[in-house]
């Protein structure tokens, strides 16, 4: 072999064995962990979202809340970051102190839910348990509604007005739909509320309107199980406001200013942030080494450190 052919052949050897070796194939991004996540972002207020540190209370927010509620299998309790107009705070949710409510229309083609509660979740399906009024025979039913379909129990009022007021002489089987399977009976001498929407021969659909949390059954009754009543009967619902004393002490910052709450298993622990530019009412004085501040009833006071509020812009 000529010289020049064997220097080529020993060029040709050493580069593919240095040759680097082709970059690994990226390895796809790992999917988002499963659960059960409820979002809510609705501009109407909310009645209250209580967030708790191992156990205590440490902000009750109310009125215009968005929040990600993260419910884990059976847990009684699920993990939330929540915001309103002052701060951005994260903690446990109750689920027996909290209620939700499906997004829209009928379910499981019987139930207006207005308020349930949340008993587990198996993947992105949320388990619910709903009390029915107690003119109803079960008094709960737990029904199935993915997790992105639900969303927080906001103060807006059932409609009540459509329909005609009847009374119910004697017990009745609710069908979801017209000659369907029995879903539930409707209990005889019980001071239900009830409307009749429509009657279809022997049929009738009523409403049967529950009770504060306002869970309703929409359902198919022999129309012969009712008759009309001698006058209506409504629930009141309102929501007052008290304005107390304006607040003693105040405490802002131009940037984000963080939020603490002491817990006898973990010390002080970050819970969120005072918005940049946003005053909240301070309970004690602020010129100490803390700062309690309010963020509604409270077991345990949350907090600012008087050595982040001396960093703050004068």
């Amino acid at each position: 072999m000529h010289r020049a052919a064997v220097i080529a052949v020993l060029a040709g050897c050493w580069t593919e064995a240095h040759r680097p070796a082709p970059p690994a194939p990226a390895r796809p991004a790992p999917p988002p962990a499963g659960g059960c996540t409820i979002r809510d972002r609705d501009a109407e207020p909310m009645d209250s979202l209580a967030l708790t540190l191992d156990g205590e209370t440490f902000a009750t927010l109310s009125g215009g809340v968005g929040f990600d509620l993260r419910v884990t299998g059976a847990a009684p309790t699920a993990r939330a970051t929540a915001e309103n107009d002052l701060a951005e705070l994260e903690g446990d949710v109750a689920l027996d102190a909290f209620h939700v409510r499906p997004l829209g229309g009928l379910t499981a083609g019987w139930l207006e839910v207005g308020a349930a509660i949340v008993r587990g979740a198996r993947g992105s399906v949320a388990s619910l348990e709903v009390e029915l009024p107690a003119a109803i025979d079960p008094r709960t039913v737990r029904v199935d509604v993915p997790c992105n379909e639900l969303t927080s129990v906001r103060r807006r009022d059932p409609d009540y007005t459509r329909g005609t007021y009847m009374e119910v002489p004697r017990a009745a089987p609710l069908s979801a739909v017209p000659g369907g399977p029995v879903v539930a009976h409707l209990l005889d001498g019980q001071d239900a509320e009830l409307r009749m929407l429509e009657r279809r021969g022997d049929l009738a659909r009523v409403r049967i309107i529950g009770e504060e949390k306002h869970n309703h059954v929409l359902a198919w009754v022999p129309a012969n199980a009712l008759r009309y009543a001698p006058y209506g009967r409504g629930h009141g619902t309102g929501y007052g406001y008290g304005v107390g004393a304006p607040p003693r002490w105040s405490v802002s910052c131009a940037h984000r200013l963080p939020i603490f709450a002491r817990s006898a298993k973990r010390g002080e622990v970050r819970v969120g942030w005072l918005k940049a530019g946003k005053s909240i009412t301070a309970l004690t004085d602020p010129a100490g080494p803390t700062v309690d501040v309010q963020l509604g009833p409270a077991t345990r006071r949350p907090y600012v450190r008087g050595i982040d509020l001396a960093r703050c812009p004068r």
